[in-house]
């Protein structure tokens, strides 16, 4: 009975439009064109199309590359924090500064720095003598250039997670690594990362689910160019949905992008689980 409210707010606001946008994704429903039932016909079509092809392509390299680099920065510096040193309180406010930035300002002041005419990075880039870079106009440098923003802008999000949890860690397991002649490395890999998995478990799930519908940041900056080399899936959707008018055809982007969240994210979720009922037993 407690339960009751919670499960009839999740049910309005998650199952019922879900259940709406799969009814969508099997017409044909778009502006002033009469809803038609046309089966399976959208996902058949979007199996069809290169671009969506590639736009899922690019959205699992995407994923991999930012929860990666995220991760491993983000640890680090939960690790190095954890040592402490002077100014520590003021390093680790200046760190987590982009978690109270909005997504769509933080992507135009970047855009700004990264501007090929008028962007500081480039003065900067010029006063060592190389030429401007086109960072966000070369097909070949757009998704890279974008990969780092987002990875600088959800770094905190890791930091804030991994850090306290650090923090609890038994200081006399450390103690005794000391005293037993282990080095950085070995402690690390034998006291630190052991007790660091459970964390990682749910930190990796979550930027996994979150990088992979990535839109803001990436819209703000390129909107998919130049050349596509920057539409991920969710860029694709808003395509088809809002530029194209194609209501029906987002609708299956949409149910799809869903099921590839829950395959990437599946695989670390049965592991966590596996974890717990192991610690459990």
């Amino acid at each position: 009975m407690l339960l009751l409210p919670v499960m009839a707010v999740l049910t309005i606001v998650i199952l019922l439009p879900e259940l709406w946008s799969l009814f969508l994704s099997l017409t044909n429903y778009s502006l002033g064109v009469p809803i038609r039932f046309i089966g399976i016909k959208n996902y058949v079509d979007l199996l069809r199309e290169s671009g969506f092809l590639l736009a899922v392509v690019r959205n699992f390299i995407f994923v991999l590359l930012v929860v990666l680099l995220q991760t491993v920065y983000g640890v680090g510096l939960a690790l190095l924090l954890a040592r402490g040193f002077p100014l520590q309180k003021l390093w680790l406010a200046l760190l987590i500064v982009p978690i109270a930035i909005s997504p769509s300002v933080m992507a135009v002041i970047w855009k700004y720095l990264l501007n090929f005419n008028i962007g500081p990075i480039d003065w900067i880039v010029q006063q060592f003598g190389l030429s401007r870079i086109q960072w966000l106009s070369d097909p070949r440098l757009a998704f890279l250039t974008v990969s780092l923003v987002y990875v600088w802008a959800s770094t905190p999000h890791v930091l804030v997670i991994v850090y306290p949890a650090r923090l609890t860690f038994p200081q006399t397991l450390y103690e005794s690594a000391s005293v037993e002649g282990a080095s950085a490395w070995q402690t690390f890999r034998n006291v630190t990362w052991p007790l660091l998995q459970p964390v990682l478990s749910v930190v990796i799930i979550f930027r996994i689910m979150i990088a992979f519908r990535t839109f803001g940041i990436i819209w703000t900056m390129t909107q998919g160019g130049p050349d596509r080399s920057t539409e991920t899936v969710a860029i694709y959707l808003y395509n088809e949905g809002f530029r194209y008018w194609k209501f029906g055809a987002a609708s299956a982007v949409a149910l799809v992008m869903l099921v590839l969240t829950l395959v990437i994210a599946g695989g670390q979720m049965r592991t966590m689980y596996r974890n717990l009922f192991e610690d459990a037993s």
